[in-house]
């Protein structure tokens, strides 16, 4: 068994099968969100061990947490809402939904800025990546894998 074959039984099918019982069913959406998970969870597991000397990686590592929480409400939100049925209901509670994620989301920044001291081009460059990320694994599944 190769390294790489190692990684993916231990870890990605685990929480492929995870996401899967989540109620993240679609084929393109699961591979984005496990990378997302994998690439926050390292950085915030080597930034925790080197937070001492390089807080950076940790600050890294919340931006694309916060980009994977951001994703993955989107994902469950879609997933379980049927689109034909648009109406300026559905409409209120996206907005109803999403602004109070927003409002989450911005106290939270605001509490590791001010209170945590964090490095604000960390979190930028972390929630950049993390999209970047969202982007790339879409990308990747439908060109070389072929999936649509």
């Amino acid at each position: 068994m190769g390294l790489l074959s190692g990684f993916w039984h231990r870890i990605c099918e685990p929480l492929d099968g995870y996401l899967w019982h989540r109620d993240i069913t679609h084929h393109l959406i699961r591979p984005i969100l496990r990378n997302q998970i994998l690439a926050a969870g390292a950085c915030l597991l080597a930034g925790a061990m080197l937070y001492a000397a390089f807080p950076w990686l940790f600050w890294f590592g919340a931006g694309i947490l916060a980009m994977t929480w951001i994703f993955w409400s989107w994902a469950r939100f879609f997933l379980k809402t049927d689109i034909g049925a648009y109406s300026a209901a559905f409409l209120r509670a996206i907005l109803l939904r999403f602004g109070l994620r927003l409002l989450i989301f911005a106290a939270l920044l605001y509490a590791a800025l001010a209170w945590a001291r964090a490095p604000g081009g960390a979190i930028v460059a972390g929630i950049t990546a993390g999209a970047f990320l969202a982007i790339a694994s879409y990308g990747y599944n439908v060109l070389f894998l072929g999936r649509q």
